[in-house]
C-alpha cells in the first residue's frame, strides 16, 4: 500500500456516513434522535487530517483508536462474563438492562474490529515513513540508484 493516509481518510469518511446511517436506525427503532457529534467530529476531523498527512493527526488518530480498542475490549469482557453495561450508545444504539447480550457483545466486537485497522496500518513502517515525509523506494532498481549516489 503506498498511501496508507489517503486509505485510511476514506475510510474514516466512511465510518462516519456509517454512524449516520445508525443514528437513523437507531431513530427509528427508539422514536429518540441522538447525535453522537464527538464521533462523528473524530471521524471527519481524523479522515481529513490523514488524507492531508498531518503527522500530528494521525498520531492523534492512533491514540483515539486505541482508547476505542480498550473500551470496546472491556465492553466485550463485562458482557461476556455476563453483565450487560447499561447507559450506553454503542453506534446510535441504546444499551439497556433488556438489551440482548449477544447483540452488545458483536457491536463490541465490531467496534473493536472497525478501529483496529486504522490502529495497526497507521503504525506500520511504510505509514511512518509517509508522514514523516520520507520518499518511499519501490523498485529494487530506484533502490540501487539511491545508493550507488
Amino acid at each position: 500500500m503506498k498511501d496508507i493516509g489517503k486509505l485510511i481518510g476514506k475510510y474514516f469518511f466512511v465510518l462516519a456516513f456509517l454512524n449516520i446511517i445508525t443514528i437513523l436506525i437507531g431513530f427509528y427503532q427508539s422514536g429518540n434522535l441522538f447525535i453522537e457529534l464527538g464521533g462523528m467530529i473524530f471521524l471527519i476531523w481524523g479522515g481529513k487530517s490523514l488524507i492531508q498527512k498531518s503527522p500530528k493527526g494521525r498520531k492523534v488518530v492512533i491514540v483515539i483508536s486505541g482508547l476505542l480498542l480498550i473500551v470496546s475490549l472491556v465492553i466485550s469482557i463485562m458482557t461476556f462474563l455476563g453483565d450487560v453495561p447499561t447507559g450506553l450508545r454503542i453506534w446510535g444504539f441504546e444499551i439497556t438492562e433488556n438489551s440482548d447480550k449477544s447483540t452488545v457483545y458483536l457491536f463490541s466486537l465490531f467496534t473493536f474490529i472497525l478501529f483496529f485497522i486504522p490502529f495497526h496500518f497507521l503504525r506500520t513502517e511504510t505509514a511512518i515513513k509517509e508522514f514523516e515525509g520520507e520518499k518511499l523506494i519501490d523498485t529494487d532498481e530506484e533502490l540501487e540508484m539511491e545508493q550507488d549516489s
